[in-house]
């Protein structure tokens, strides 16, 4: 029922809706919970394209797709594609957040 849900919204929004990204973040989610990393991946990567495509490379919606693939390679102990997503994550981050400050608000 729940991937019957799914595809109906991806036909009733269209296959490049940005909504669609945040379907397919859940659904590799939910594969990644089951231990299919690989299926994950998949979906992972479909909303990772999906979202630079829509919001642009740089935008932080697109961080949760990077966070997910990061997260994904290091279950599967590829640790070294997990660190470029988070290093990519990071460095958005940081373009998106003045660190500086925050630090300084934060007392450390």
């Amino acid at each position: 029922m729940h991937c019957t849900r799914k595809r109906d919204e991806r036909a009733l929004l269209g296959q490049k809706h940005p909504k669609v990204a945040i379907q397919l973040n859940n659904l590799g989610s939910s594969w990644l919970v089951l231990g299919e990393v690989r299926k994950a991946i998949a979906y992972f990567e479909r909303a990772l394209a999906l979202g630079e495509e829509t919001y642009g490379q740089e935008h932080p919606r697109v961080a949760i797709s990077l966070i997910n693939l990061g997260s994904a390679w290091k279950d599967l102990g590829e640790l070294r594609k997990a660190i470029a997503y988070y290093e990519r994550t990071l460095a958005m981050d940081e373009e998106t957040f003045d660190i500086s400050m925050w630090l300084q608000t934060s007392g450390t």
